[in-house]
């Protein structure tokens, strides 16, 4: 009744054991499949952060490499810019110098201008030629210095053709683009509407009209005040038909001569027009490159300080990552230590299992031996009875014994129960301190992501602006390369003009020196004249095709600069992308070796779960 009793009691406790057990194995199943997702989502977001950092390093590097080469893009656009400014300053010199000259010209052009309506018609023909776009604008002209209300009384209509003539001379226009809408009191200013190119602004027509002289109406004025100025220009041509008269020349030979220098003196008139045209589409395309290097330098300088922000906060998330990336390498440290520690339990435990395997195997050998003496006891009785005297001291010392192996037994269940127990509270212990330290590190990885994310789409926005920017560039250089080309067709029209004025000088030269031998010096100094501005213009066009090669070939080692670039870019990309599967496949190694490990501890709790339902079967 006793062994009874006590076997009840081993039965109850085990069966407490195995309750026990069991919802200490499905706690643990739980966990671990947490675990198994939690380790599943670390690898995922390891990966993620494998993948992030790897593009953020490759798009820290080209915008450091990019940054770079707009750093000396800037330094050799300011070094072209001084060269631009120094060269302006002598483009304005030539500029002054041919404006007097053409001045000159122009004074020269008025007193001959009436004498030939037939070229007059070629220039305005030849004015009529645009440049782009015509827009209108309105304008006042001060005429009060001039003293002209008498005149506006008299000759309202011929001094509204004087000043016609002088603003479309003024302004480069044709008469049919100029229209004089009223006159001031007493004719002391007048408004008028001028159609010009859109290339020329409205305060470029309107300091052309401050700084025009108003010849035609000033010799409208000489006239009607001072009529012996005709006089004076008849004595001079009857003074010249003299001089002719007297070297041999008859009156009609005369008049064709003197028809043939008012004709060139107008072709001249005309070459200086287009001079004029073409110094003044030479300085609105000094301008516009002005204005465009002025704009990208500005804009130079705000990319540069954009990449110098982006890099510094690449270096902050580059820190941030190192730091994630050391933590992550100590927690998984401590991982493989636990999992050591885990499996150094469980070889502890195996061994302990077997050795109650035995105990239990020795005691099921000791209850079959008691079931059979009391079976030859039942059967034997009477035999027993004979000898019991002999078989008393027999059974009574088997029965100690027995009970002393039984409390034996009991003692080491007790002890291995305990152990058993304290080894599960321990395992437990660890397994929530791991799970304590895989949700702190999944924060973490989280406030990583959303830092990566920010900062992704930061990258994604200064790339985006990158992008704009280049293509705003492009645009521009695009422009420019449009302007160098109407630059060169003004370049070869006034290459033609200067062949023209080369043809057209050598018969002057003879028909003055056959005409009038004594007005030979001024003439020579013309001739001089023209041959310094066309000497000028020949090395400006020379200096200006000479930066046109410069351009392309900084453009060519820009290219080849580009291309390295991205050569480099690929062999950094595709070493990183190595590294990035040596850490996929270390990562997959680790999985599979933490898969073995739980599918280990499944074995062995399935083992025991069946030494259990066999003992509990016993």
């Amino acid at each position: 009744e006793q062994l009874r009793a006590g076997d009840v009691e081993k039965v109850r406790s085990l069966e407490e054991l195995n309750n026990l057990e069991r919802a200490m194995k499905c706690r643990l199943m739980d966990k671990e499949e947490e675990l198994e997702e939690l380790r599943k989502a670390h690898e995922d977001v390891k990966v993620r952060a494998l993948n992030d950092v790897n593009e953020l390093n490759d798009r820290a590097e080209h915008m450091n490499r990019h940054l770079e080469e707009l750093r000396e893009e800037n330094e050799q656009l300011r070094a072209s810019n001084e060269q631009l400014r120094a060269g302006d300053v002598e483009k304005v010199r030539s500029l002054e110098e041919l404006n007097d000259r053409a001045e000159e010209m122009n004074r020269q052009l008025e007193e001959l201008r009436a004498e030939n309506e037939q070229l007059r018609a070629q220039l305005v023909i030849d004015r009529s030629v645009g440049l782009g776009e015509i827009v209108l604008t309105k304008h006042r002209c001060l005429l009060s210095g001039l003293g002209l209300g008498e005149l506006f009384v008299v000759n309202a209509e011929g001094l509204r053709s004087a000043v016609l003539q002088d603003v479309a001379r003024a302004t480069c226009v044709s008469l049919k683009d100029v229209n004089v809408v009223e006159f001031g009191a007493n004719a002391s200013f007048c408004e008028v509407e001028v159609a010009h190119e859109a290339l020329v602004s409205g305060e470029e027509i309107a300091r052309r009209l401050r700084e025009c002289p108003f010849l035609a109406v000033r010799r409208l004025l000489d006239l009607a005040v001072v009529p012996e100025d005709a006089r004076d220009r008849g004595g001079a041509t009857a003074e010249v038909l003299r001089v002719l008269d007297d070297f041999g020349v008859d009156s009609l030979l005369s008049l064709v001569v003197e028809e043939s220098m008012s004709r060139l003196v107008l072709e001249l008139t005309t070459m200086s027009f287009r001079f004029e045209r073409a110094l003044e589409g030479i300085r609105f395309v000094c301008a516009s490159h002005q204005r465009r290097e002025l704009d990208l330098l500005e804009e130079l300088d705000e990319r540069a300080t954009e990449y110098t922000d982006m890099l510094e906060k690449t270096e902050e998330m580059m820190q941030l990552l190192e730091d994630a990336r050391q933590a992550e390498c100590s927690a998984r440290n401590a991982l493989f230590k636990r999992e050591e520690a885990l499996l150094e339990l469980e070889r502890r435990r195996d061994i302990e299992v077997r050795d109650l395997e035995n105990m239990t195997h020795a005691h099921r050998n000791l209850l079959q031996t008691m079931r059979q003496s009391q079976g030859l006891l039942a059967t034997n009785n009477m035999a027993g009875l004979l000898s019991e005297a002999d078989c008393v001291p027999d059974l009574q010392r088997q029965a100690a014994l027995l009970e002393q192996e039984n409390g034996a037994l009991r003692q080491e269940m007790a002890r291995r129960a305990v152990a058993h127990r304290e080894a599960m509270e321990v395992l437990n212990n660890k397994v929530v301190t791991l799970m304590e330290e895989l949700e702190v590190k999944g924060v973490e990885y989280t406030e990583t992501l959303a830092k990566l994310e920010e900062f992704v789409g930061l990258l994604e926005a200064s790339r985006a602006a990158e992008k704009a920017a280049l293509m705003a560039l492009e645009r521009r250089e695009q422009e420019l390369f449009e302007l160098q080309a109407a630059h060169d067709e003004e370049m070869r029209e006034l290459e033609g003009a200067m062949k023209q004025l080369n043809v057209l000088s050598p018969p002057q030269q003879e028909s003055r020196e056959e005409a009038r031998a004594a007005e030979a010096p001024p003439d020579t100094a013309r001739e001089s004249g023209n041959a310094n501005v066309v000497r000028s213009m020949r090395q400006q066009l020379e200096r200006l095709k000479r930066e046109k090669e410069a351009l392309a070939m900084e453009l060519e080692v820009k290219g080849r600069q580009h291309d390295d670039a991205m050569d480099v870019l690929n062999r950094n990309i595709g070493e990183l992308m190595g590294e990035l599967d040596s850490r996929i496949r270390g990562c997959q190694v680790s999985a599979t070796s933490a898969k073995e490990l739980l599918r280990d501890i499944a074995l062995l709790r399935s083992a025991e779960e069946e030494d259990e339902e066999y003992n509990e079967g016993d």
